[in-house]
């Protein structure tokens, strides 16, 4: 299930390209799989974290999932943002991430740990750009300003202390990974 799962990821995501770079899409949704088998997730949780953002991101639909079976849908679902047929532009981005943090408490252990994979693997890659100068000269290219997106990601971060259902070390690292992202782009030297 997982080679088809990594195929239709690379059908579905095409050549899209992670934000700011040129490096393909793809490389997130395989990191966010291989971090849901470092952190003890099943064959479906890393299924899940190869497809999380098809809903959000690409013309795939819920019926288009279902040969992944019931249980990839509805973690698949759990991890989305966006509620169907919302506006995924830059006018409700900041509601949605709201949204979602007030929501990941809520969420079924399995979810959150794909969901929680996605968020670290996204903060990872966030601080490695900050911390190499990537935003410099104004050139950040989220739809939120850093300072909203250091605000989410300490939100998530309580919201994963207040889930309790993830690993201690995960919710560990994303704490420190925050604030190393708050320093980067508040003083980009050191």
């Amino acid at each position: 299930m997982l080679a088809d799962a990594v195929a239709f990821a690379v059908a579905a995501h095409g050549s899209q390209r992670r934000k700011g770079k040129d490096v393909p899409y793809v490389a997130h949704l395989l990191g966010v799989a291989s971090l849901v088998l470092e952190h003890g997730g099943t064959e479906t949780q890393a299924v899940a974290g190869l497809l999380h953002d098809t809903l959000e991101d690409t013309a795939t639909t819920v019926a288009d999932l279902a040969v992944f079976g019931e249980a990839v849908v509805r973690l698949v679902v759990a991890c989305t943002d966006a509620v169907e047929g919302e506006d995924r532009g830059a006018s409700t981005s900041a509601m949605r991430k709201q949204r979602y943090v007030s929501h990941f408490p809520s969420l079924p252990a399995d979810a959150a740990l794909v969901s929680a994979c996605d968020k670290l693997h996204n903060l990872r890659d966030m601080v490695n750009d900050a911390e190499g100068g990537l935003f410099a000269d104004g050139a950040w290219p989220f739809n939120v300003s850093a300072a909203e997106q250091v605000a989410y990601y300490r939100g998530l971060a309580d919201a994963f202390d207040a889930h309790g259902g993830l690993p201690a070390a995960l919710v560990r690292e994303v704490r420190a990974l925050v604030e190393r992202l708050a320093r980067s782009l508040t003083d980009p030297d050191g």
